[in-house]
This record gives structure tokens, C-alpha cells and sequence, in this order.
């Protein structure tokens, strides 16, 4: 076990004080690196995507202000993109900690609607796709999960051929580039790809960085 810190193959990020720490760190990037592989050779053409973004209130994140999602397959075609602010939270505006750009959607035209008529759309939606795309992706399934948002179907991918799967963006990041997982905004500058507006649930950045370094769709 102590050898792990001494092999000159393991990134140095992985490499820890304790070696059972460094073993647990290791383990998680052969899954990525597993990940990326599955998601390269393993999923066909057919297969559909949505790549999902949630905004909320910075004052109390129980009050979802947008949602936004990407369908795509792997033939780069894109299937439908929307991009919702939530009716009962216009009037909730950030700024002080994070930005507020949820009027700065830059693919098409932003819909208000209430947030039951959302979650109901999110879910006929969630019933013809295959893949679940995002980073970070579990904080947004936790919170759509507990506004009624039906997500029992997909499973984390952690290095296995799923059916129906969760694909965190960042992991994909680890996986490619055997470094440790970064933000969005971070992995978007070391990739030299151009954004604006990251804090609009509509801007389908994920997508963008998904398609042209990750799994080459």
C-alpha cells in the first residue's frame, strides 16, 4: 500500500498523507478514466441526451428561479433546447454572491411558466432520454427530486455500461485529463472555448464542452 505514493505514474493530486486515502482517490480516476472510455465506445448513435442546468435563489436555494435543458444525440444533432424562468420567482433576483443573468439566455427565446407546469415538462422529457448531462450533476437531481421530478431510472455511471446514466462533466474532465475535477468556468478556459452568461440555467455550456473534448458525439 505504501507504494502507491512512490509510483511515479499516480498524478500527484492522488497521492496523500495516507495511503488508504491515496488508494480511495485512485480508484475514483481509473472510474472516470473507465467512464470516459464507455462513453466513447459504448454508447450508440441512438442513444439520447439532455444536458440539465438549474438556477436558484441565492438567499435560499429552495426557490428553483430556472431551468434549462439540452437534448441531444450523438450524431451532434440537437433535439430541442428550452430554457424556463420560474413564475413565482421572477422577482427573485442574485448578484451579490453569484450573477444574475437569468434574462441573458443565449440560444433562443426564455419561457416563464409556473414551476408545476416545469416539472412537468422536465419529466415527458426525462421519459425519451437515455442520459442525464451536467456538472456537478447531483446537486440539480437533489433538488429537482424534491419538487417532484422523476429521476429513479438513471444511475451514477462510476466506471460501468449503464442503461440510463448520470454523466458529471467534471469527472469526464478528471478521466481525460487525469487531474482533478474543476469547475465549469475553469474547464471551459483551459479548453479555450468561448462563454458568456454561465449563470443561466439555458446556456447550454455543458453541451458545448461535452461534444468538442470529451466523447467527440
Amino acid at each position: 500500500m505504501e507504494r502507491l505514493n512512490k509510483n511515479i505514474n499516480i498524478p500527484d493530486y492522488i497521492r496523500k498523507d495516507n495511503p488508504l486515502e491515496t488508494c480511495y482517490h485512485l480508484i475514483n480516476l481509473q472510474n472516470d478514466i473507465k467512464t470516459v472510455s464507455i462513453i466513447k465506445q459504448k454508447i450508440g448513435e441512438r442513444k439520447v441526451f439532455i444536458s440539465l442546468d438549474t438556477e436558484s435563489y441565492e438567499k435560499n436555494h429552495d426557490y428553483l428561479t430556472e431551468v434549462g435543458w439540452v437534448i441531444f444525440d450523438k450524431t451532434e444533432k440537437i433535439l430541442k433546447k428550452e430554457h424556463y424562468i420560474i413564475q413565482e420567482y421572477m422577482s427573485f433576483h442574485n448578484g451579490k454572491y453569484v450573477e444574475d443573468n437569468k434574462f441573458n439566455y443565449d440560444f433562443g427565446e426564455s419561457k416563464t411558466k409556473s414551476l408545476i407546469e416545469v416539472i412537468r415538462l422536465l419529466n415527458k422529457e426525462l421519459n425519451s432520454v437515455d442520459y442525464i448531462v451536467g456538472q456537478g450533476i447531483n446537486n440539480d437531481i437533489k433538488d429537482l427530486e424534491k419538487l417532484g421530478v422523476n429521476l429513479t431510472k438513471f444511475e451514477e455511471m462510476k466506471g460501468i455500461y449503464k442503461n440510463y446514466g448520470i454523466i458529471d462533466t467534471q469527472y469526464l474532465y478528471s478521466g481525460c485529463f487525469h487531474d482533478r475535477p474543476i469547475s465549469l468556468k475553469k474547464g471551459l478556459d483551459k479548453l479555450h472555448i468561448t462563454y458568456r452568461y454561465l449563470h443561466n440555467a439555458g446556456n447550454f455550456f455543458l453541451f458545448i464542452l461535452l461534444r468538442h473534448h470529451y466523447i467527440n458525439i
